[in-house]
C-alpha cells in the first residue's frame, strides 16, 4: 500500500493546511500529527522503512538480542533514518518543521522500542501518542482522543484553540526522550514477546538512499508537489 503525503481525499488542499510558523491550531495539529503518526509507523516506500524493518535492522545488528537492541534504541538515534529524507516528508503533513521534527524523532524512538519488545507498533497508536507526552495508559486509548490529549500536554494543560510553535516545542523537549522510553517500557515490558529469528532475519524493505535524496529535493524546492512526487517513490 503507498503511503501518500498529501492530503488528497480529506477535504482540504495542502496550501489550506500548511501552519503558519508562528502558531499552530488544534484542528491543523491533528490532522497532521495524525500524517505524521502513520509516516512514523509505516515509513514510505524505497526511501524510509517501517517500524517493523528497523526492528530487524537493530535485531540483526544484535544478534537477536532484544534486551541489547532496546537499550541501543533508547539512548542512540536512528541512522537509517537520511535526514534531508525525512526533512522533505515533513515539509508535506502541514506542521512546521520545528515541531515536527522532535515529533518524528521520538515517535520513531519510542516506537522502534515497542517493536523491540515484540509489540507491533501498528496496533498501538494511540498509547504512543501518550507516551510522547509522558503518560501511561492501561487500554489503548481512540487515536483521536490520545491526539487531543497530546494537544492538551503541549499546550501546558490548557484548552487552546491555537497556541505558539515555539511554546508547543519547549512542552515537548520538557517532557523528557527518556522519560517518553520509560512509559513505554512500564506499559509493554511485562507481557513483552520474542522475536523469533525467522521474524528478523526476514529479508528487509528495498530503500534506496540515492533516490530518496532525489525526491527529497524535489519536495524541499516544492512542497506542493509532494502527492505527485510520491507517485514514483514506489519500487517498480
Amino acid at each position: 500500500m503507498r503511503t501518500s503525503l498529501g492530503f488528497a481525499g480529506e477535504g482540504m488542499r495542502l496550501r489550506d493546511m500548511l501552519a503558519s510558523p508562528h502558531n499552530l491550531g488544534r484542528d491543523v495539529f491533528m490532522i497532521s500529527c495524525a500524517r505524521l503518526l502513520q509516516l512514523a509507523l509505516n515509513g514510505l516506500p524505497g526511501c524510509l522503512h517501517s517500524l517493523r524493518s528497523l526492528r530487524d535492522i537493530e535485531l540483526q545488528r544484535f544478534d537477536g538480542d532484544q534486551d541489547a537492541a532496546s537499550s541501543h534504541a533508547e539512548i542512540d538515534t536512528i541512522a537509517v533514518d537520511d535526514p534531508d529524507v525525512v526533512a522533505a516528508c515533513l515539509a508535506g503533513i502541514g506542521m512546521p518543521l520545528a515541531l515536527a521534527l522532535p515529533l518524528w524523532q521520538r515517535l520513531r524512538r519510542v516506537g522502534l522500542l515497542c517493536e523491540l519488545l515484540g509489540r507491533d507498533s501498528t496496533n498501538i497508536s494511540g498509547r504512543l501518542l501518550c507516551a510522547l507526552g509522558g503518560a501511561a495508559t492501561a487500554t489503548e486509548p481512540l487515536e483521536a482522543a490520545a491526539l487531543h490529549s497530546l494537544w492538551f500536554t503541549l499546550c501546558h494543560r490548557e484548552i487552546l484553540e491555537h497556541a505558539a510553535v515555539d511554546t508547543l516545542v519547549e512542552a515537548l523537549v520538557a517532557v523528557d526522550g527518556a522519560v517518553a522510553a520509560l512509559v513505554i517500557r512500564r506499559m509493554f515490558e511485562e507481557g513483552r514477546t520474542t522475536v523469533s529469528a525467522e521474524e528478523w532475519q526476514d529479508e528487509l524493505e528495498p530503500v534506496s538512499t540515492s533516490r530518496a535524496r532525489l525526491i527529497a529535493r524535489e519536495l524541499l524546492n516544492d512542497p506542493e508537489r509532494a502527492e505527485r512526487a510520491n507517485t514514483r517513490l514506489v519500487p517498480k
